[in-house]
């Protein structure tokens, strides 16, 4: 999800403030290191500009990897 983020030039500290959570969070997540909780989806959705699904799909691509 990281490369989603960085083509919409959003930087993680501005995603992690949205989220209300830590850089470092976030970075776990988006490395797949953690779980991307559910409550989150349409927050990311909506700042990546994307479906609740093509977030859910990138997630399940990046687990199968």
């Amino acid at each position: 999800m990281e490369e989603l983020r960085t083509s919409k030039g959003i930087t993680a500290i501005f995603v992690a403030k949205k989220l209300r959570i830590s850089r470092d969070r976030l970075k776990r997540i988006e490395n797949g290191d953690v779980s991307l909780p559910v409550e989150f989806v349409p927050i990311l959705a909506n700042l990546y500009g994307v479906t609740f699904d093509e977030i859910i799909e990138r997630r399940i691509k990046e687990w199968k990897k």
